[in-house]
């Protein structure tokens, strides 16, 4: 069973490969924890921090 630290790392490594290189992804902070893993919602950093319409990835979540 892994970690919450290694489902974590693995989530992070997962966005960055499937986002465009030019928009750095972030996870939001709340994350959903379910008995066969966590869930973590994920926008571009700019839209999180700022709330720039324009720079948000529209329903980006797995």
């Amino acid at each position: 069973m892994l970690t919450d630290q290694e489902m974590l790392a693995i989530a992070k490594r997962f966005i960055r490969r499937i986002v465009n290189k030019r928009i750095e992804p972030m996870l939001y902070d709340d994350i959903i924890r379910k008995p066969y893993g966590n869930i973590y919602h994920f926008n571009s950093k700019e839209y999180i921090l700022i709330g720039d319409f324009e720079t948000s990835l529209m329903g980006g979540h797995f």
